[in-house]
């Protein structure tokens, strides 16, 4: 199967974030999602706007595709290979000429089928510059510029199943902050979803002290797939150089702490959990101020010793000079 990777531009497509802008077209909304039943018909427009000053000629197609590995990255098959929603959805105009500065709109139209599958449909709308997104026989897409991913949700029979691959840290213990960390959702089901949720912190003492968002742009996982998030817990940034002991001061944490991951997907509102334990030890923040609590002690104690000697002393010339006087 000819499978091409839509670069940099459509990698980020799928969160679902801003307008994409490659070489000065600038594609948008950068994905659509609709909710329909078999047999619904839907109509609507994508922007295209040439920020050069130069004419372009852009040739547009709708191809299938899937998530290409955990970042979401989508993988597109070839215009040949595409079916499903790519034979279902066409394009009011498949070549357009574009002056400078020149914006326009792009309708296309969705025809579901009676027989539609329920769950959810894939396919993107690729706008390439001298020729289609695919050239020769190595199915790379060396003209490709930009576009726009379409989401389409099917009513009938739909699986919202999903749960945690995997939670974890980049390590188990630390000298000091940052943790790292990596979740991943897996989707059995046969429709896209947004999990969401929090990773929340507690001390050991079980008090919380942090709550990290998870996916909080909204990225959708595909059907058959793992999406990977990454979070990090961290006070504060730390300089380029910074010392050892700069950096165990400025994220400055101590002792075991619990990590509970709370993910929210799908539209009944499904729960999956998962938690994991770390410790932070920052050794040379701990030694200094050991150091100072020892010294503080040290001070006291030979402190004391010399006030007592001071009162014993001051006590025994009392006695003798009282004694003095009776004898006197």
């Amino acid at each position: 199967m000819k499978n091409f990777f839509f670069g940099v531009s459509l990698a980020a497509l799928i969160f679902g974030l801003a307008p994409m802008s490659v070489s000065a077209l600038t594609v948008s909304p950068p994905v659509i999602e609709f909710d329909v039943r078999p047999g619904d018909s839907i109509v609507d427009v994508i922007k295209l706007y040439n920020e050069t000053e130069e004419e372009k000629t852009l040739t547009g197609t709708v191809q299938s595709f899937k998530a290409l590995n955990e970042t979401g990255a989508p993988s597109f098959l070839s215009v040949l290979e595409s079916t499903d929603l790519a034979t279902w959805l066409k394009l009011d105009e498949t070549t357009i000429t574009l002056a400078p500065d020149e914006r326009k709109d792009v309708l296309f139209n969705i025809n579901i089928p009676e027989d539609a599958e329920p769950g959810g449909h894939f396919a993107g709308i690729l706008w390439s510059e001298g020729g289609t997104p695919e050239t020769g026989g190595t199915g790379v897409g060396i003209t490709v510029k930009t576009g726009t991913l379409i989401l389409v949700r099917v009513a009938g029979e739909i699986n919202e199943t999903g749960r945690v691959a995997s939670f974890t840290a980049d390590r188990q213990s630390y000298n000091y902050l940052p943790v790292n960390f990596a979740v991943r959702f897996e989707n059995f089901g046969n429709v896209h979803v947004k999990p969401t949720g929090v990773v929340e912190i507690k001390n050991l003492i079980g008090r919380k002290v942090v709550s990290l968002p998870v996916n909080g742009d909204l990225s959708n996982v595909l059907p058959d797939s793992i999406r990977k998030f990454d979070l990090v817990w961290q006070k504060t940034e730390v300089p380029a150089g910074a010392s050892e002991w700069q950096k165990e001061r400025e994220n400055f944490a101590w002792g075991k702490y619990t990590a509970t991951l709370i993910l929210n997907y799908g539209v009944d509102g499904q729960t999956t959990t998962a938690s994991l334990v770390f410790w932070v030890f920052p050794w040379r923040v701990t030694l200094f101020y050991l150091a100072i609590a020892l010294l503080v002690i040290l001070l006291v104690i030979f402190g004391i010793k010399g006030y007592n000697k001071w009162l014993i002393k001051k006590y025994s010339q009392q006695s003798s000079h009282d004694d003095n006087q009776k004898v006197a």
